[in-house]
């Protein structure tokens, strides 16, 4: 689990989730005593485990912003799992041998000579485009890390299953945490561009999302949907142009998600 140093007492918000939660939040855009509790990656028993370790610094009645990163945030239980994978299949013995062959040194030249060259090349892409080619390798990795065959017709299979009914578990149990110590807990989804949700189909987003979120929120906790939405869909509101906020989409995400916590009567000024 991932530590945090310098968190404040008398929280009124935090959040929890992984990645794009991460690059997601700035609390100095809230007006209230806030912190980004995400990690990354961080799964659904991290947390878990972060918010048990840590609620004494949220005040009674606290907002809990339980960022779900849609649609595969119920399909791994562990990122261990994953990296026990990449370890097997012999990557990391082949970057020791090349290392050791042409030196660390002329592999740093190389490397320099290889970034000036991608970016003279990124100068010259439209960010539509980086925004097309970086939700397409997403979903690349994505389909070889829970082996799918595409993500528009694919069920889950067996295995995927059994992992949902896990996660599932994990979210229902922060829920309750939530609701033991007073907390004011809300589901959401983080915003990615256009050229990464337009890839989905609805009945695979059903499937491996929101029939999980439907069935796990056993506390019927608010719930808000940003993933998908049109708003979001520049990929200028991207540090890569896909779905990691930069400051103009973070600053647009906060006003827009305490004008949604406002109606909702979940925020008081």
């Amino acid at each position: 689990m991932q530590q945090f140093s310098h968190v404040p007492s008398g929280l009124e918000i935090v959040n929890l989730g992984s990645t794009f939660a991460k690059h997601g939040f700035d609390y100095q855009l809230f007006g209230k005593r806030g912190f980004n509790f995400a990690g990354q990656p961080q799964p659904l028993k991290e947390d878990y485990a972060v918010l048990s370790q840590y609620q004494d610094h949220l005040k009674l009645g606290a907002i809990v912003l339980i960022v779900l990163i849609c649609p595969f945030v119920f399909s791994l239980y562990d990122y261990a799992d994953l990296e026990s994978v990449s370890s097997q299949s012999g990557i990391a013995k082949i970057k020791k041998v090349i290392k050791a062959v042409i030196g660390v040194e002329n592999i740093n030249a190389i490397k320099c000579k290889i970034d000036k060259i991608k970016h003279r090349k990124d100068e010259m892409i439209s960010a539509e485009e980086k925004s097309r080619i970086m939700a397409q390798s997403r979903v690349n990795g994505w389909k070889e890390e829970f082996s799918l065959t595409d993500i528009t017709s694919a069920h889950p299979s067996e295995e995927l299953k059994r992992v949902f009914t896990k996660t599932r578990k994990e979210l229902t149990d922060i829920l309750l945490l939530c609701r033991e110590h007073g907390f004011c807990p809300v589901l959401l989804d983080m915003p990615v561009a256009k050229a990464e949700h337009s890839l989905f189909s609805k009945s695979f987003l059903q499937e491996f999302y929101d029939d999980n979120l439907k069935e796990a929120n056993v506390i019927d906790a608010p719930t808000l949907r940003y993933f998908g939405d049109e708003r979001f869909d520049d990929a200028l509101l991207y540090e890569n142009y896909v779905d990691c906020f930069n400051d103009t989409g973070r600053r647009k995400f906060a006003e827009i998600l305490i004008n949604d916590l406002r109606e909702s009567n979940i925020w008081e000024e």
